[in-house]
């Protein structure tokens, strides 16, 4: 997957990061806490490549929050930040 500001992945691994940083959690403390390795979470979190569902939801338990919740909040993002919300802003 080539990351692009406004796809849905890039801003889900956009929520994961500033989910660890609120939480004080580092890919360290990620990757001891899943089946992820620290190159593969390191990718995903940094856009390279998509989280599986399963992925996101053992990152989500760990951070303690849901799969859904971010996903949800990544969709709010793009919403906000897409053309149309820009015309209706003006």
């Amino acid at each position: 997957m080539k990351p692009n500001a406004f796809t849905v992945d890039t801003l889900i691994s956009g929520e994961v990061r500033a989910e660890m940083a609120r939480q004080k959690i580092g890919v360290i403390d990620l990757v001891a806490e899943t089946s992820l390795t620290r190159n593969q979470l390191n990718d995903r979190i940094n856009g390279r490549y998509q989280f599986s569902f399963g992925e996101l939801d053992e990152v989500a338990r760990v951070l303690g929050t849901s799969s859904i919740k971010i996903i949800q909040s990544a969709r709010e993002r793009a919403e906000a930040q897409s053309p149309a919300a820009d015309r209706t802003a003006a």
